[in-house]
């Protein structure tokens, strides 16, 4: 994004270098000559005669000059597509936010995820060690052997070494996110709630009021065609390159080599003509015309792409609605098959098994519905940017202790 932003002050700085160019300018020279030989010849005049310095032995000269462009076309045309640029600079800019807030929705949903599915690796690490106490007892009364104490054994270490990986991906994404935003890495973050809405009809093509707003808003397109502007605006400052240029001029000159005019101060006035031809203009309009057909193309390419965007984000809206709530429903399911299985080997009228199989059914539909929360939350944020829409800006809320990382073993 920074240097997006120091691009965007660039072409700023190069507008205000073309309209410099458009303005009258200054210049003051000084000179301090000595010549070997002196030149002074002696007139006559109405009282006499008078001496007059021709080439004094220290000469000094000095001359300031004011210059005003009175008719540059090419001048104007450079400061046309200087703006033009800047356009492009900022539509370049925007685009780069948008794909920074973006990543960092994709980032904090990640982050929603993990924690969701820490959170169920540290329920599964407490029910596993209920579990290995349970039998623990029974092998001491007996009434078990001890393949299944080891066997209780080894899911509790599972269990904790679930919570280690789960841990060390959070951490990594949290780090992530401080780094994106430029600050110290958060504890945690909110939990957003991810509402149920209306799903979405299948439609392989956006309505048209949908897709012209899309075309009409979003930066990449924006983008496209005000670099396309600048092309046109580069040919036609190439073309008015080859008319003249007018200049008007006035100089004031010191010296103290008066000459025949006798006079230390002397003002001069000129108008001059200013035009050449050579074949790299020919070259640089040829050159530019091929940057205009190579942006046309880029802009058709980049609308394609906004097309396809759009119908793919509402198809991922849509597929990502039905799968939270297939992850919701089986996550429920998986929920009182875990109660049941727990309850019946309480009783004794269950098996190991079907705890070990119960808990792992329930682990992974608990990360199956956090990541469908995750996809939906992404999927809804690339729907409102592929309709050019601004981008909610994702808040961090500041947790007030941070649990992140305890209970690591």
């Amino acid at each position: 994004m920074a240097i997006s932003r120091g691009e965007l002050a660039l072409a700023r700085a190069q507008v205000l270098r073309a309209s410099a160019s458009l303005l009258p300018s200054l210049a003051a020279t000084g000179a301090l000559l000595r010549n070997q030989y002196s030149a002074i010849a002696t007139l006559p005049a109405a009282s006499g005669s008078r001496q007059v310095t021709i080439l004094p032995n220290n000469q000094l000269d000095a001359q300031v000059t004011l210059g005003v462009p009175l008719v540059d076309a090419s001048a104007w045309a450079r400061r046309a597509q200087s703006r033009r640029d800047v356009l492009v600079a900022d539509a370049t800019m925007r685009a780069t936010v948008e794909d920074v807030q973006l990543t960092m929705v994709r980032l904090y949903a990640q982050a929603m995820a993990a924690q969701s599915r820490l959170r169920s690796a540290k329920r599964t690490e407490q029910a596993a060690r209920k579990d290995l106490a349970v039998i623990a007892a029974r092998r001491s009364a007996g009434t078990v052997t001890e393949l299944v104490v080891a066997r209780a054994q080894l899911e509790r270490h599972r269990a904790r070494q679930l919570i280690v990986d789960t841990g060390r991906v959070l951490l990594q994404t949290l780090r992530a996110i401080g780094t994106l935003a430029g600050r110290k890495p958060p504890a945690r973050v909110a939990v957003l709630a991810v509402q149920m809405t209306k799903v979405l009809p299948l439609r392989t093509r956006a309505d048209k009021g949908e897709l012209r707003r899309a075309l009409r808003s979003k930066p990449e397109l924006r983008q496209a065609r005000a670099a396309l502007a600048s092309t046109r605006a580069s040919i036609s400052a190439a073309w008015l390159g080859l008319l003249p240029s007018v200049v008007l001029a006035a100089s004031e000159h010191f010296t103290n080599a008066t000459g025949f005019a006798g006079r230390v101060a002397s003002y001069q006035l000129s108008a001059s003509l200013r035009w050449t031809f050579d074949l790299t203009r020919v070259a640089e309009i040829r050159t530019q015309r091929a940057q205009r057909s190579l942006a046309l193309q880029k802009l058709h390419t980049a609308e394609d792409d906004a097309r396809d965007a759009l119908a793919n984000a509402r198809l991922d809206v849509r597929s990502g609605t039905v799968a939270l709530k297939i992850a919701r429903e089986a996550e429920a399911v998986a929920g009182r098959a875990a109660k049941i299985a727990h309850a019946q080997f309480a009783l004794g009228a269950g098996l190991q098994s079907d705890v070990i199989d119960a808990e792992r059914d329930l682990v992974r539909a608990e990360a199956d519905r956090a990541q469908a929360e995750a996809d939906l939350l992404v999927a809804r944020h690339t729907l409102r940017r592929a309709r050019g829409e601004p981008l909610a800006a994702a808040t961090h809320q500041q947790p007030q202790r941070a649990d992140i990382g305890q209970g690591l073993p």
